[in-house]
């Protein structure tokens, strides 16, 4: 057989020994199980991934106190205070990035308060003007009564309806508490609000004033995910709601809100009148209503008063601040409470963590005025 094996067949072949018809068939299987797996294991690849497609890079959005999604702020010239908003969308910025309140459009107009509301005066003081100033009263007005103080709910019309925030209504389902701390920052008070507010997770709305030498105050309460609020830049009375003064009104407007976008790079787009916008008359107010529309703020009154600048209250102690949150919630879904930051509001300060602690109690979230739901 050894001497048959290489000899050539008439036609020119060579016979194959068994050894190499053996060598043969080995690649023969090699080469087909090659192909085999070059065509089956990338279809099994193919399957899999088909399988699981819908579900391997999907990521759900974080939720945040009032269950919508979370926003991350930046301090931004661009995109000042923004944020990628929760469906729930908040107010409408003052303008395109770059641009001033004057230059926006509104996007939904604000019903005007009518005169003689009961509320007012959320007792604000700069530059000597008081709760109990003459000059800085909500009795300001003909007809006017100050209110929102111990179990007042500013911002209530005669019929029950609340028009403490302005423009057309969300629904969000379930219970939120909108602290709003006015008139700081401080450097005696505010740190240790934002203490307090850090501890129990809590976010709040700063209707801020231009004070010097605390721009790291301002910078924390935007790092800590709060937000500021437009609270005018003079904060006078006698300036803001003088007859026939809507241009030094939209002035003095304009210069807080380019105070925040010049230093910090941030974009207010909630307002609130000093003193409230209720119990003054429909002829100073109204107009400034409209004002404010045109440059895209909401403006924000509130429900309960905590009372701690209240000249007309004589019990500013913690314990008595506590009580006149927690007893006047009277079952809201949404409630925005008034307190201050300003110098020597130490109570306020002491009443704080009870205040979160009994309004979680009664099921209460935290959010802020932007996620304030549109009426």
């Amino acid at each position: 057989m050894d001497k048959i094996a290489d000899m050539e067949t008439p036609k020119g072949k060579r016979v194959k020994g068994p050894g190499r018809v053996r060598l043969d068939g080995l690649k023969l299987c090699i080469m087909i199980l090659c192909l085999l797996v070059m065509l089956i294991v990338p279809a099994f690849i193919t399957i899999y991934q088909d399988a699981n497609l819908g579900t391997a890079y999907v990521r759900e959005p974080q939720q945040n106190a009032v269950g919508t999604a979370a926003h991350t702020h930046e301090l931004s010239a661009t995109t000042p205070g923004s944020s990628s908003t929760a469906p729930e969308q908040s107010a409408t910025s003052p303008g395109q990035s770059g641009t001033t309140p004057e230059q926006a459009q509104p996007t939904a107009a604000s019903p005007e308060s009518s005169p003689g509301q009961s509320g007012g005066n959320d007792g604000d003081g700069l530059d000597g003007i008081n709760d109990d100033d003459p000059d800085g009263t909500a009795d300001d007005s003909p007809g006017g009564t100050a209110g929102g103080g111990a179990g007042a709910s500013a911002g209530e019309t005669a019929d029950g309806n609340s028009d403490a925030a302005s423009g057309p209504a969300n629904t969000v389902p379930e219970k939120v508490a909108y602290i709003t701390i006015d008139d700081g920052p401080t450097r005696s008070i505010t740190p240790g609000i934002l203490d307090v507010l850090k501890e129990y997770d809590v976010p709040a709305t700063f209707f801020v004033l231009p004070h010097d030498n605390v721009d790291d105050l301002y910078i924390r309460i935007l790092d800590e995910g709060h937000e500021i609020g437009n609270h005018t830049y003079s904060h006078v009375y006698s300036k803001l709601y003088k007859s026939g003064g809507l241009e030094v009104f939209k002035d003095d407007v304009l210069e807080a809100y380019e105070f925040m976008l010049t230093n910090f790079g941030y974009e207010t787009t909630s307002f609130r009148f000093p003193g409230g916008s209720m119990g003054r008359s429909a002829n100073i107010i109204g107009p400034r209503q409209a004002l404010l529309d045109e440059l895209g703020y909401r403006y924000f009154n509130w429900h309960i008063d905590s009372g701690d600048a209240r000249a007309d209250i004589p019990d500013r102690s913690a314990a008595a601040l506590t009580r006149n949150v927690l007893d006047n919630t009277r079952g809201r879904d949404h409630v925005i409470i008034l307190m201050h930051d300003s110098a020597g509001k130490g109570s306020t300060l002491a009443a704080l963590p009870k205040i979160i602690e009994g309004l979680r109690e009664q099921g209460y979230a935290f959010g802020v005025l932007r996620n304030y739901p549109q009426e």
